[in-house]
C-alpha cells in the first residue's frame, strides 16, 4: 500500500515566496531510452506537473494569486513543446485554480491545446499528497490524467508512487521536483485504485530537454 506522510499538507503559512527549486542548476536527463517514454501495457498513467516559476507576492496579495513570472511562461511553453516530441499527452488534465498553475496550462494551450480536456479543481491548492491521490482516484480516468499543481505535495506523490523505474529518474526527483517539471508514472491498476498502488516512473520532463 502506498503511504504518503500528511505531514507535508501546509505550504501557505507565512509570506509568500517563489516557488523555484531549480536555484542549483542540474542538468536533465534527456535520454528517451533511459526515460523509458514508450509505454508499456498498463492499466493507467499519470502525469504529475508542477506550475511554472512564480513572482513573489505583492504586497498584501495572496499566494493563491501569484503570477508567473515571465520566464516561467516561456518554461512552460517549452516543456509544452518537449511533450509534443516525446509524444507524452494527457488525455484528461485537472488543473489547480491558484493563478500561477492555470497561467501555467494557458502557456501550454499556446503550444498543445488542452484546454477543451482541462478542469479545475481548488483542492489541488488547498490539500495535501492523499489529497492528490483522491482526486486522482475519482477521476476515474485511466488514459493519462494529467494533475497541474503544487509542491511539496506533488513530490512526495511522485516518490511515493515510484516504486519502479530508472534509478536515474527517481534520484533526479528526489534533488527536487523542479518548477514546469512532469513526472509521468505508470500503474498496473486502474487510475481509481491509485491511492493503494505503486508504479514505475516512466519519464521526467522539464523545459530544457530537448
Amino acid at each position: 500500500m502506498v503511504v504518503v506522510s500528511r505531514s507535508c499538507s501546509g505550504r501557505h503559512a507565512g509570506p509568500a515566496a517563489p516557488s523555484n527549486d531549480c536555484a542549483v542548476a542540474r542538468p536533465a536527463i534527456c535520454d528517451l531510452s533511459r526515460r523509458g517514454a514508450v509505454r508499456r501495457e498498463t492499466m493507467s498513467r499519470l502525469f504529475l506537473l508542477r506550475h511554472a516559476k512564480a513572482e513573489w507576492a505583492e504586497p498584501g496579495q495572496r499566494d493563491f494569486d501569484r503570477a508567473l513570472a515571465a520566464s516561467g511562461i516561456e518554461d512552460a511553453k517549452a516543456l509544452a513543446a518537449n511533450m509534443v516530441a516525446h509524444d507524452l499527452i494527457p488525455g484528461k488534465v485537472i488543473c489547480s485554480s491558484a493563478v500561477r498553475a492555470r497561467q501555467t496550462l494557458e502557456a501550454i494551450n499556446t503550444v498543445h491545446d488542452l484546454a477543451g480536456i482541462a478542469s479545475y479543481d481548488q483542492n489541488l491548492y488547498a490539500t495535501d499528497a492523499p489529497g492528490y491521490l483522491e482526486v486522482a482516484a475519482k477521476s476515474g480516468f485511466d488514459d493519462g490524467l494529467m494533475l497541474i499543481g503544487h509542491n511539496p505535495m506533488l513530490e512526495d506523490v511522485a516518490m511515493a508512487l515510484s516504486a519502479e523505474g530508472d534509478d536515474a529518474l527517481v534520484g533526479e526527483l528526489q534533488m527536487g521536483f523542479r518548477t514546469a517539471g512532469l513526472a509521468v508514472i505508470d500503474l498496473d491498476a486502474p487510475m481509481s485504485a491509485v491511492e493503494t498502488q505503486r508504479g514505475r516512473l516512466v519519464a521526467y520532463l522539464t523545459p530544457q530537454d530537448g
